[in-house]
């Protein structure tokens, strides 16, 4: 959900659900797998690991980039406005 402040001008973005099992679905999606780029198999380890899986996880998020995934275009558009 992207919200802008109404006097401010500054954006908001929140995902809900949290953001790793957000993640963990976006791939599967556009016919990414997350443990095809050596993610655990679970969302939760994800985030019990954050920095032993950082390059994996731009490794997964740049194929479904590359696989023209629609969550992550919107995302993507989203940051740019803020």
């Amino acid at each position: 959900m992207l919200s802008k402040h109404p006097t401010e001008g500054k954006h908001l973005i929140e995902i809900q659900p949290d953001l790793e099992p957000w993640l963990y679905r976006i791939g599967p999606f556009v016919g990414i797998q997350p443990t095809d780029h050596h993610l655990p198999e679970s969302h939760k380890g994800l985030h019990q690991e954050a920095k032993k899986h950082r390059k994996h996880l731009l490794n997964y998020l740049e194929a479904c980039l590359q696989a023209n995934s629609p969550h992550l275009t919107k995302l993507a558009e989203w940051v740019r406005l803020t």
